[in-house]
């Protein structure tokens, strides 16, 4: 059971940093700078905070699970 929450976690903080990059790298193709603003303000603030809470919850969760605690000694190893 365990294993499968680790996984969980993982699959959990990998597809929110996705999102988040996807939605901060996106570019926007309205037209009319009125929807283009608002389209380009709604996706950045939520592409920070999709990032802020990958970044909260990874921090909360490395004390607790060995698997996620592993991959960051294993990526940043110095």
């Amino acid at each position: 059971m365990k294993k499968a929450i680790s996984i969980l976690r993982i699959a959990i903080l990998a597809l929110m940093g996705s999102v988040g990059v996807l939605f901060l790298l996106g570019e926007e193709q309205d037209e009319a700078p009125f929807t283009f603003f608002l389209h380009f303000l709604f996706d950045k603030v939520f592409a920070f905070a999709m990032l802020a809470v990958m970044v909260y919850l990874a921090a909360r969760w490395i004390d607790k699970d060995k698997w996620l605690k592993a991959i960051v000694e294993w990526c940043c190893a110095d």
